[in-house]
Formats: structure tokens, sequence, C-alpha cells
């Protein structure tokens, strides 16, 4: 609730510069003393930006900061764009930023956001922010959505732009964007188009550039790595050192992990996780195929799972473990440090000899 958020506020200001973290998410939930009459869902939304204002002022070591939307009723894309680029504007030790946020998804949002941009003053940029880190995790939602529940609802075309994909090169400053070494792309609420030829229509603007990027974590749900390429440029991913693929029960191993691996020639470190919740049981054996026809430099491959030690070793045969895997142990993850993206209480790590 905004109106708890400024007592927060008040209550470091004395303190506020050791700082470093800082986690904003908007709620709908109940005022300590009593709930106010309904003002209307913009009412929030409209001051908004005037807390993000003064936060940095009462935070000014501020390296880590977390946006979460929470609200069914997305930000309004004027609010959005200006909360965004004053973060970057008023935060200049910021380097890790994360947005997780719902967005609407139509031609007509893609055109309202490219006249707002039109209009976006090019900041200064003696006062920007570098960042090593970005984390997008954004869910798509129609234009109009009916009073039913998410799934329920009819998803966007999968053809019309995602607006804020679209204008993350003109809202981020180039200044920002060459500094980013790890990248994290979640879309959900995509829908995989019928013609596989069909793409995106992004209009004129341009793809993401990331020319220092060396780590990508990327969710492979509902045709997210089809989506990746259309708003990403490839001269951003050239160099990824690591690669963290989420959700890989839901990949095909022939028609859509090897494919999406070829795109990243230079990995040398692979992480796969949720990899036992897939229907069928998995063969073991297409790591020896992953790492003797793409992937030639991996060194180390870390993957999420329940299966034995010795079922690995058996899938994968003894001639390529003696000539090529140097090392297989695994790990018990805690239950305090169990995530929901891990899927599995082991972590299985094989160091590759060459």
């Amino acid at each position: 609730m905004l109106a708890n958020a400024w007592m927060t506020l008040e209550a470091y200001k004395s303190h506020g510069k050791e700082v470093k973290f800082l986690s904003l998410k908007t709620t709908r939930g109940t005022f300590l003393t009593s709930t106010p009459p309904y003002q209307g869902p913009y009412k929030f939304t409209t001051s908004l930006p005037d807390l993000i204002t003064s936060l940095t002022p009462h935070f000014p070591t501020l390296t880590t900061l977390s946006l979460t939307d929470t609200l069914q009723t997305p930000l309004p894309i004027p609010t959005l764009i200006s909360i965004i680029s004053t973060i970057l504007t008023t935060s200049p030790s910021l380097k890790h930023l994360s947005l997780t946020l719902t967005v609407l998804r139509s031609q007509e949002t893609f055109t309202e956001s490219q006249s707002h941009l039109q209009s976006l003053i090019s900041p200064a940029a003696q006062t920007l922010a570098s960042l090593e880190s970005l984390s997008l995790d954004l869910h798509l939602t129609p234009f109009n959505p009916s009073n039913l529940p998410r799934w329920h609802r009819a998803p966007p075309s999968p053809i019309t732009p995602i607006w804020l994909l679209s204008s993350l090169p003109i809202i981020f400053p180039s200044k920002t964007l060459s500094t980013i070494k790890a990248l994290s792309f979640i879309v959900t609420g995509h829908t995989i188009p019928i013609n596989p030829q069909q793409t995106v229509i992004t209009g004129t603007s341009s793809k993401l550039i990331l020319p220092s990027l060396q780590s990508l974590r990327l969710s492979v749900t509902e045709g997210c790595p089809r989506l990746f390429p259309q708003y990403i440029s490839p001269t951003s991913y050239k160099s990824i050192s690591h690669l963290e693929v989420l959700e890989t029960y839901e990949l095909n191993i022939e028609t859509l992990l090897l494919p999406l691996l070829a795109s990243f020639p230079t990995l040398t470190s692979l992480t796969l996780k949720k990899i036992d919740t897939r229907r069928k049981s998995l063969n073991w054996r297409f790591l020896a195929y992953l790492k003797s026809t793409i992937l030639e430099h991996l060194k180390t491959l870390t993957i999420y799972t329940s299966a034995t030690v010795s079922k690995i070793l058996h899938d994968l045969g003894t001639v390529f473990v003696a000539n090529t895997v140097l090392k297989i142990f695994r790990e018990r993850i805690p239950t305090a440090e169990r995530t929901m993206d891990d899927g599995s209480p082991w972590r299985v790590v094989v160091e590759f000899a060459y």
C-alpha cells in the first residue's frame, strides 16, 4: 500500500545510506487502521512515480532494486516508462535491476507506447546507472481482459508486438545496456504461432543490444526461445559463457534444445532445471551427443535431478565417461534453499575433461 510505503521511507531517512537492496511491490491490502473508500485503480499508480522519485536522496548507495507489479490491472504505459527512466537516472550506484510486470499486448498499446517514447527526453550520461544485471519477468495479457480468471481469457495474438520489449532499446540508454553482463528473460502468456513462419511485427523498433552479456537465464515455456531472438540482437549472445535453462521438462531434445544451444557456440557452463518432471524417462546419453556435436567448449554441466549417479554413469557409458568426463558428483539442496525453479532435491554437477 502506498501509505505504508511512505511511512517506511520516512523511517529509513536517518540511515538510508546503509541500504543496498530495495524491493518494491505493488499490492492490494488493508490499511493499518481502517479501509478507505474505493477511489479507482489509477489513484495508486499516479502517485507511484512520486514515491520512486523520492527514493534516491535517501538511498544514495543502492545497488539492487526489484520492482514487482502484482496488480491485475497493469501499470499505465506512461507511468511505467516514467518509473524506469527515473530509476536509471536518479540511482547512479544501481547495478542490478529486476522487473516483474504484467504487460498489455495489442497493436493499440504498441502504438501508444511509440508515441510516449517519442517524447522521452534523453537523460544526461553522467547521471545514468551502469547496470551489471537485468531481470525481465513479464506476463502478457490481452488489451481488454475480462473478469474471468487469467487462465480462461483468450491469449494475445502471437504476432502482435510486445510494447515493453520493443521499447527497451529506447527506455534503456546505451550506457546502461553496454555494461550488462547477466540477463534473465522470462515471458509467460505468449502463444506460439500456428504458422512457424509468423514472426512478431515490431515496427521500426530495434532489437536490444547487450555487447557485454556473459550469462543468460532463459525460460523455455510458451515459445519463449522463439520470442527471445525477435527482441534480443544476435550480437548480444555470441559471447555468452553460461546459460541457465528453466522448465527443462518442456523441452524436446531434438527439435528445441539442440537448436537453442547451437545459438551459443561459446558456452562453457550450462544449467538445466526441472529435468526430472518430464513424462518420459530421460536418457542421459543426450549429454554425450550434446558435448560431441554442439557444445565442444562445454566444461561444466549442472543438472537439477533426482536420478542417481550410477544411472547417469550407466546411460553415458563407460567409454564416454572414461575419455570425456572428469568428475560427476551430486549434492542435496537444503529445503530452506530450494526454489520453485529447482524442481528436484539433488544438484548433479558434471565436469568435462576437455
